[in-house]
Formats: structure tokens, C-alpha cells, sequence
């Protein structure tokens, strides 16, 4: 299946950290989650076309048809991956043994990630890398673009 088959509804700080680490070691990766906006032109473009009216039509399978799960989406987002990838499975956080039974995935012997609890800390410390590395970007002198180089979500 291309696209998403896996969408997280729930809002921000509802845990959806933990699914995205959740999903990620069941192997529904690349897992998108809204932490990375700040490092995709593509998809915050389109976000602020499509909000402004200035497109009809949101590019979802341009944006996202990358990724196999979506997590921490933006809240108008969400009715249009549904719409996108009608096959897909909705789900909130919860632990292996509902997550991996409405999945379909054995449920693994390690134990259900912790809460990632990186709160305002981490978000700050992330936002504080990006003005460092990209002050122009940051300031909205100068579009940032990974393209020309590889985008190590981790190192976010």
C-alpha cells in the first residue's frame, strides 16, 4: 500500500510522541510527525496555499505519500488523509496489546515506549538548533531547503 496506512488523531501532547516511537519499532516508518515542519518547505507551503485559499485542492499524496504513518498532524490535516488514504488505521495512543491487535502486528517482547515527555524543553532546545544552523531560514529571510542534502530526522 503507497501512503499512509497508519493515521494518529490525537492532538499534540496526547502522546503522540510514544506512537510515533510505538509505530516506528513495529516498522510503520517513515512515521510523520508535525516537529518536523519546521525542516519541510513542501509541506509548510502547502499548509499556508491551501489556508489562504490560494489552492482548492491540498497536495497529500505530494506531501505525504512518503511516509507509511502519520502522526501530530495538523488539526485541518486530518480530514484529508482520511479522505487520501481511506484504507488507513486510526488510531490514539495506547499500549502493545490494543495498538498491535487493531494493527494486526505481533506484539513485540520489549516493553511499549515510555512517554517521550519532551515538552517545551526539547521544542525550545530543537527551535534553538534550527536558528543556529539556519539564522536567515529562521527569520524568515530565506526559505530553508534539505534538498540538497540528506534530512536526518533523528538529529532534530
Amino acid at each position: 500500500m503507497k501512503g499512509c496506512q497508519v493515521i494518529g488523531a490525537g492532538w499534540c501532547r496526547t502522546g503522540t510522541s510514544t506512537l510515533q516511537v510505538a509505530l516506528e519499532q513495529l516498522g510503520f516508518t517513515p512515521c510523520f510527525h508535525s516537529r518536523f515542519l519546521p525542516y519541510l518547505p513542501d509541506l509548510r507551503n502547502a499548509c499556508y496555499a491551501y489556508s489562504k485559499g490560494q489552492t482548492r485542492a491540498f497536495p497529500v499524496e505530494r506531501v505525504f505519500g512518503r511516509y507509511v504513518a502519520a502522526v501530530d498532524l495538523p488539526a485541518a490535516l486530518t480530514p484529508l488523509l482520511l479522505d487520501a488514504y481511506p484504507h488507513a488505521k486510526v488510531v490514539l495512543t495506547d499500549g502493545w496489546e490494543p495498538l498491535c491487535r487493531f494493527l494486526g502486528v505481533d506484539i513485540p517482547a520489549r516493553p511499549f515506549p515510555p512517554p517521550q515527555n519532551e515538552g517545551a524543553g526539547a521544542m525550545l532546545r530543537q527551535l534553538a538548533r534550527f536558528w543556529w544552523r539556519h539564522p536567515l531560514a529562521a527569520l524568515g529571510l530565506r526559505e530553508y531547503d534539505h534538498r540538497d542534502k540528506p534530512l536526518d530526522m533523528q538529529a532534530l
